[in-house]
């Protein structure tokens, strides 16, 4: 096997590393070998049976992709020789444990489609760095931004964990999809000063023309006193009504 590990040859001054080092993409592996996604990997030339040691650090991802959180510190690298349905002189390597480049998950994602399919959240904008698969992010509730006339609910958490790829069954490597258990979910507010009954859960059927009371989100309650109910005209409050309402 080969002396040199990555860490060493890039300490090298560059006209030495640009004979020792070579860039390779994963058509460089055999067909043989469930082939893995990468840029590119930075190893020396070798012979057949040799292996060299690849550290997190020689691996070279595409362009919004990276390795996932908690991946090998190193790689171990083996020239395989031909590839027994090609040229003898097609040299392709091989590897037990395989560098794989994920998509990284977005930046402040703007939509529900940023996360797997099966997620129940809804919202405008959450502010979230790129996470890289398997990263956990803690998304305090002041992050999350809902559409107007939207808001969380007043029992909401205070913070939500959000994951990058654990949530995401395919197999596809490019598919940077956010996941969460408790996600952040934006309701439609209850508006401010009702006109009539329509807002109002259609079993309940109160009867009046104006309610004086603050726009509310899901779960509030608030106590709307007697002589902010408004009457249509001919009509009041029957005698003897509830001082306050709870709404």
């Amino acid at each position: 096997a080969l002396a040199y590990t990555t860490a060493a040859l890039m300490s090298h001054q560059p006209a030495i590393l640009s004979v020792l080092l070579t860039r390779l993409n994963a058509d460089t592996f055999s067909r043989r070998i469930q082939v893995q996604v990468f840029s590119k990997l930075y190893l020396p030339a070798m012979r057949k049976g040799e292996d060299f040691t690849v550290v997190k650090k020689g691996v070279e991802c595409a362009e919004g992709h990276s390795l996932a959180e908690g991946a090998p510190e190193d790689y171990a690298i083996t020239c395989a020789g031909a590839d027994t349905t090609a040229e003898a002189n097609s040299g392709l390597l091989s590897c037990t444990e395989c560098p794989v480049c994920y998509a990284m998950c977005p930046e402040n994602p703007d939509s529900a489609s940023k996360f797997a399919a099966d997620t129940d959240t809804k919202f405008k904008l959450l502010t979230i760095p790129a996470l890289t698969k398997g990263t956990v992010h803690t998304l305090p509730k002041a992050n999350v931004e809902c559409e107007e006339s939207y808001s969380l609910a007043q029992d909401a958490p205070e913070t939500y964990s959000i994951t990058c790829g654990e949530a995401d069954k395919s197999t596809d490597a490019d598919v940077g999809l956010l996941s969460c258990d408790t996600c952040p979910k934006c309701h439609a507010k209850c508006p401010a000063n009702p006109e009539n009954a329509d807002k109002f859960v259609a079993a309940e059927g109160p009867v009046f023309k104006q309610l004086e009371i603050a726009e509310l989100i899901k779960g509030q309650e608030v106590t709307l006193a007697a002589e902010k109910v408004t009457c249509e005209d001919g009509h009041s409050l029957a005698e003897g009504a509830a001082e306050s309402y709870t709404i």
